[in-house]
């Protein structure tokens, strides 16, 4: 199924444009969400064009390095590189657009922040502000009985943690020293490798049985939860606060928008790929 799935004044969304959202995966509320959010960031990004806002080549480079890091290579691969720099584009040209306007409408409506009212937000929101407990560790994972052995007998003998994981682990991340929370660790790893690794000494290696099979894990650090202060967090909370006294404006300005610039859908083209459908199947 290929084709423009929406029309945005003189842009759009193609089906080239969404590989990476996995469409077949997705149900029809997650999808219909995505298109909701991408016709936003069109629509701005077409906007601020028309404002004489641009972003260059060096800047949509830098913008997907910083994001995606040692991993742009596999995404270029995977998702096509001009795809991948098309919605750079846009969302840098968003992110300006309203970064633009909100400064114009604080200058405008004389918006400012009392200490006393980020004092409060704090305090109701200190919560929000805990960073839980992380540990950075190594680990080695086989199933193997026959590697199992030879990792215990390695590690027993004193050789490096690195070097044996390297010479036996199943897993290609062996080498990644992870700095996660335990909540992270949860969603990454088997149920209970969590516990032990808060539990284990620091640089001694600790095998742990799960269902998937045999792990041994090599804390290098701990670091406990930690509460920022009230300063530290200053800057952070007038953002958010002055943000929450903007958006009334920024929701009439961007209805504006819409009247601007017209937006079309091509239903037909949507539930033809979202069930599946290929241009040459026969009706039913």
């Amino acid at each position: 199924v290929q084709g423009r799935l929406i029309s945005v004044g003189n842009d759009g969304l193609t089906t080239d444009d969404l590989p990476f959202l996995l469409v077949k995966e997705m149900g029809l509320s997650s999808f219909q969400k995505v298109l909701d959010l991408s016709v936003t960031q069109l629509l701005i990004s077409q906007y601020a064009r028309k404002q004489g806002i641009s972003v260059s080549p060096e800047q949509i480079s830098e913008f997907l390095q910083q994001m995606l890091g040692e991993r742009l290579a596999d995404f270029y691969t995977l998702f096509g590189e001009n795809t991948m720099k098309k919605w750079a584009e846009i969302q840098l040209l968003f992110d300006a657009m309203v970064q633009k306007k909100e400064q114009e409408f604080v200058e405008q409506y004389h918006i400012t922040i009392k200490d006393s009212e980020i004092t409060d937000y704090y305090l109701r929101n200190v919560h929000k502000w805990v960073k839980p407990e992380t540990a950075r560790f190594q680990f080695i994972f086989s199933n193997k009985e026959s590697t199992i052995s030879a990792i215990d007998k390695a590690l027993q003998e004193g050789g490096d943690f690195g070097e044996v994981a390297q010479k036996y682990s199943q897993s290609n991340e062996w080498d990644t020293v992870k700095s996660l929370s335990s909540e992270e660790i949860k969603n990454t790893f088997p149920m209970g490798i969590a516990e032990e690794v808060f539990k284990a000494e620091l640089k001694k290696p600790k095998k742990v049985q799960t269902r998937l099979g045999t792990f041994w894990i090599y804390v290098v650090e701990k670091n406990p939860p930690f509460q920022p202060k009230l300063e530290e967090m200053k800057e952070d909370i007038q953002k958010i606060l002055t943000r929450e006294k903007v958006e009334p404006y920024m929701q009439e300005w961007f209805s504006q928008v819409t009247q601007e610039i017209p937006v079309q859908f091509d239903l037909k083209l949507m539930q033809e790929l979202l069930m599946g459908k290929s241009e040459e199947e026969p009706a039913p």
